[in-house]
């Protein structure tokens, strides 16, 4: 059963998170989204991703950004879509 998502659910799929804990970066957040495979390819990412982008940007953040792993096309499709651009690439992690 599908229902209306309220801001509470939002808190279980999107959240931002300081990039740093210096002052010059308060604006600056790392995004992360999760959408049940059961639930991609019907919107819900688009529009958590969307009003998300919305939201921060009234609450004073400037810069957005994700890490993802290459390998994840279907969240760098999601991620470009909303406006988000690739910057780079980190190698030999892990």
């Amino acid at each position: 059963m599908i229902r209306e998502m309220t801001p509470n659910d939002w808190e279980r799929v999107i959240a931002i998170s300081p990039s740093s804990g210096r002052c010059v970066y308060k604006g600056c957040v790392e995004v992360s989204i999760y959408i049940d495979e059961a639930y991609q390819g019907k919107g819900i990412g688009t529009a958590l991703l969307e009003k998300l982008c919305e939201d921060t940007e009234k609450a004073g953040y400037w810069s957005l950004y994700s890490t993802i792993f290459s390998i994840n096309k279907a969240s760098i499709a999601l991620h470009k879509k909303c406006g988000f651009r690739e910057i780079g690439y980190r190698e030999k992690i892990g």
